[in-house]
Protein backbone atom coordinates (compact mmCIF):
# COMPACT_ATOMS: atom_id res chain seq x y z
CA UNK A 1 0.00 0.00 0.00
CA UNK A 2 2.72 2.63 0.59
CA UNK A 3 4.31 1.79 -2.57
CA UNK A 4 1.80 2.01 -4.12
CA UNK A 5 0.95 5.44 -2.61
CA UNK A 6 4.25 6.67 -3.18
CA UNK A 7 4.49 5.48 -6.95
CA UNK A 8 1.56 7.40 -7.71
CA UNK A 9 1.44 10.05 -5.73
CA UNK A 10 -1.18 9.96 -3.92
CA UNK A 11 -2.12 10.14 0.01
CA UNK A 12 -2.63 6.53 1.65
CA UNK A 13 -6.60 6.35 2.53
CA UNK A 14 -9.23 4.31 3.36
CA UNK A 15 -9.92 3.10 -0.20
CA UNK A 16 -6.68 2.20 -1.24
CA UNK A 17 -6.04 0.38 1.55
CA UNK A 18 -9.73 -1.44 0.80
CA UNK A 19 -8.35 -2.38 -2.44
CA UNK A 20 -5.20 -4.14 -1.50
CA UNK A 21 -7.24 -5.65 0.74
CA UNK A 22 -9.13 -7.10 -1.42
CA UNK A 23 -6.78 -8.23 -3.94
CA UNK A 24 -4.87 -10.14 -1.19
CA UNK A 25 -7.70 -12.16 -0.41
CA UNK A 26 -8.35 -13.24 -3.59
CA UNK A 27 -4.97 -14.17 -4.87
CA UNK A 28 -5.23 -16.30 -1.46
CA UNK A 29 -8.69 -17.91 -1.23
CA UNK A 30 -9.77 -17.30 -4.95
CA UNK A 31 -12.93 -15.69 -4.65
CA UNK A 32 -14.04 -17.99 -2.06
CA UNK A 33 -14.35 -15.61 0.63
CA UNK A 34 -14.80 -11.86 0.76
CA UNK A 35 -14.96 -9.51 4.11
CA UNK A 36 -16.87 -6.70 3.64
CA UNK A 37 -17.74 -3.31 5.77
CA UNK A 38 -21.55 -3.51 6.91
CA UNK A 39 -22.87 0.02 6.19
CA UNK A 40 -26.33 -0.20 7.92
CA UNK A 41 -27.97 -2.08 10.80
CA UNK A 42 -32.01 -2.81 11.48
CA UNK A 43 -33.37 0.04 11.29
CA UNK A 44 -32.82 0.51 7.59
CA UNK A 45 -33.97 -2.69 6.96
CA UNK A 46 -38.19 -3.10 6.88
CA UNK A 47 -39.94 -5.68 8.37
CA UNK A 48 -38.59 -9.08 9.77
CA UNK A 49 -39.57 -8.25 12.92
CA UNK A 50 -39.88 -11.79 14.09
CA UNK A 51 -36.02 -12.45 12.91
CA UNK A 52 -34.71 -8.69 14.30
CA UNK A 53 -36.43 -9.75 17.81
CA UNK A 54 -34.68 -13.66 17.69
CA UNK A 55 -31.47 -11.56 16.01
CA UNK A 56 -31.25 -9.30 19.46
CA UNK A 57 -32.05 -12.05 22.22
CA UNK A 58 -30.48 -14.83 20.52
CA UNK A 59 -26.98 -13.54 18.63
CA UNK A 60 -26.35 -9.70 19.25
CA UNK A 61 -27.03 -9.31 23.04
CA UNK A 62 -25.28 -12.87 24.10
CA UNK A 63 -22.34 -11.87 22.07
CA UNK A 64 -22.02 -8.15 23.58
CA UNK A 65 -22.82 -9.25 27.12
CA UNK A 66 -20.13 -12.65 26.53
CA UNK A 67 -22.76 -14.95 27.11
CA UNK A 68 -21.51 -17.46 24.92
CA UNK A 69 -23.20 -20.87 26.13
CA UNK A 70 -26.88 -18.84 24.89
CA UNK A 71 -25.66 -17.15 21.37
CA UNK A 72 -26.91 -19.51 18.90
CA UNK A 73 -24.79 -21.27 16.35
CA UNK A 74 -26.36 -20.06 13.17
CA UNK A 75 -29.74 -19.43 11.32
CA UNK A 76 -30.91 -20.78 7.93
CA UNK A 77 -33.07 -18.19 6.47
CA UNK A 78 -35.90 -19.14 3.28
CA UNK A 79 -37.58 -17.21 1.12
CA UNK A 80 -37.80 -16.51 -2.81
CA UNK A 81 -35.19 -14.52 -4.40
CA UNK A 82 -35.31 -10.46 -3.40
CA UNK A 83 -36.62 -10.79 0.39
CA UNK A 84 -34.16 -9.37 1.78
CA UNK A 85 -32.17 -12.29 3.30
CA UNK A 86 -28.77 -11.06 2.25
CA UNK A 87 -29.05 -7.25 3.84
CA UNK A 88 -30.51 -8.87 6.67
CA UNK A 89 -27.20 -10.78 7.24
CA UNK A 90 -25.69 -7.89 6.86
CA UNK A 91 -27.55 -5.37 9.11
CA UNK A 92 -26.64 -8.34 11.92
CA UNK A 93 -22.79 -8.12 11.58
CA UNK A 94 -23.50 -4.23 12.02
CA UNK A 95 -26.19 -4.62 14.95
CA UNK A 96 -23.88 -6.99 16.50
CA UNK A 97 -20.14 -5.01 15.66
CA UNK A 98 -18.47 -7.49 13.63
CA UNK A 99 -16.64 -8.97 11.13
CA UNK A 100 -18.66 -10.17 7.99
CA UNK A 101 -17.71 -12.69 5.52
CA UNK A 102 -19.28 -13.70 2.50
CA UNK A 103 -18.54 -17.16 1.25
CA UNK A 104 -18.81 -18.24 -2.08
CA UNK A 105 -18.94 -22.30 -1.83
CA UNK A 106 -18.87 -22.75 -5.46
CA UNK A 107 -15.82 -21.78 -5.26
CA UNK A 108 -14.86 -23.96 -2.72
CA UNK A 109 -14.39 -27.29 -5.68
CA UNK A 110 -11.33 -27.59 -7.68
CA UNK A 111 -10.08 -29.28 -10.95
CA UNK A 112 -7.58 -31.34 -9.14
CA UNK A 113 -7.20 -34.18 -6.71
CA UNK A 114 -7.52 -33.08 -3.15
CA UNK A 115 -7.56 -29.27 -4.19
CA UNK A 116 -11.32 -29.12 -3.09
CA UNK A 117 -10.26 -30.48 0.39
CA UNK A 118 -7.05 -28.36 0.56
CA UNK A 119 -9.81 -25.00 -0.33
CA UNK A 120 -12.13 -26.51 2.47
CA UNK A 121 -9.19 -26.11 5.54
CA UNK A 122 -8.27 -22.97 3.89
CA UNK A 123 -11.71 -21.50 4.25
CA UNK A 124 -12.19 -22.93 7.59
CA UNK A 125 -9.15 -21.35 8.51
CA UNK A 126 -9.91 -18.14 7.42
CA UNK A 127 -12.87 -18.23 8.95
CA UNK A 128 -11.50 -19.29 12.32
CA UNK A 129 -9.08 -16.28 12.00
CA UNK A 130 -11.32 -13.78 11.55
CA UNK A 131 -13.52 -14.40 14.64
CA UNK A 132 -15.68 -13.12 16.04
CA UNK A 133 -17.57 -12.89 12.62
CA UNK A 134 -20.75 -13.05 11.16
CA UNK A 135 -20.31 -15.52 8.37
CA UNK A 136 -23.13 -15.74 5.41
CA UNK A 137 -23.36 -18.39 2.70
CA UNK A 138 -26.02 -17.46 0.09
CA UNK A 139 -27.65 -19.85 -1.85
CA UNK A 140 -26.12 -22.90 0.49
CA UNK A 141 -28.77 -25.97 -0.98
CA UNK A 142 -27.34 -25.62 -4.75
CA UNK A 143 -23.78 -25.91 -3.72
CA UNK A 144 -24.58 -28.76 -0.94
CA UNK A 145 -28.26 -30.03 -1.94
CA UNK A 146 -26.78 -33.20 -3.17
CA UNK A 147 -24.86 -34.06 0.22
CA UNK A 148 -23.89 -37.48 0.21
CA UNK A 149 -25.46 -38.53 -2.98
CA UNK A 150 -23.57 -36.98 -5.49
CA UNK A 151 -22.09 -39.41 -8.55
CA UNK A 152 -19.31 -38.74 -11.07
CA UNK A 153 -17.06 -36.74 -8.03
CA UNK A 154 -15.12 -39.56 -6.44
CA UNK A 155 -16.96 -38.23 -2.79
CA UNK A 156 -15.90 -35.00 -3.14
CA UNK A 157 -19.31 -33.28 -2.49
CA UNK A 158 -19.71 -35.81 0.57
CA UNK A 159 -16.53 -35.21 1.94
CA UNK A 160 -17.34 -31.06 1.48
CA UNK A 161 -20.61 -31.61 2.96
CA UNK A 162 -18.95 -33.73 5.80
CA UNK A 163 -16.43 -31.08 6.42
CA UNK A 164 -18.74 -28.27 6.45
CA UNK A 165 -21.19 -30.17 8.73
CA UNK A 166 -18.49 -31.41 11.31
CA UNK A 167 -17.11 -27.66 11.86
CA UNK A 168 -21.02 -26.61 12.09
CA UNK A 169 -21.15 -28.70 15.03
CA UNK A 170 -17.95 -28.11 16.59
CA UNK A 171 -18.98 -26.55 20.06
CA UNK A 172 -15.51 -24.60 20.11
CA UNK A 173 -16.83 -22.13 17.76
CA UNK A 174 -20.12 -21.02 19.97
CA UNK A 175 -20.01 -17.60 20.50
CA UNK A 176 -16.98 -16.58 18.17
CA UNK A 177 -18.74 -17.52 14.34
CA UNK A 178 -22.22 -17.09 13.79
CA UNK A 179 -23.51 -19.18 10.71
CA UNK A 180 -26.43 -17.10 8.62
CA UNK A 181 -27.29 -19.34 5.60
CA UNK A 182 -29.61 -18.43 3.04
CA UNK A 183 -31.68 -20.44 0.23
CA UNK A 184 -34.20 -20.07 -2.20
CA UNK A 185 -35.82 -23.61 -1.15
Amino acid sequence: VILAAWRSQAPIDFSLVQERKKRALEDEYGGMIDIKEPKFGFDQIGGHASFKEYAQWNIIRPLKEGNKRICSRGVLMTGPPGTGKSMIAWALAKEAGLNFIQVDLGKVFGGLVGETEKNVRKLLEAIEAASPCIVFIDEIDSVLSSGRSSSGDSGTSARVFNNLMTWLSDPSRVGKVVVVAATNR
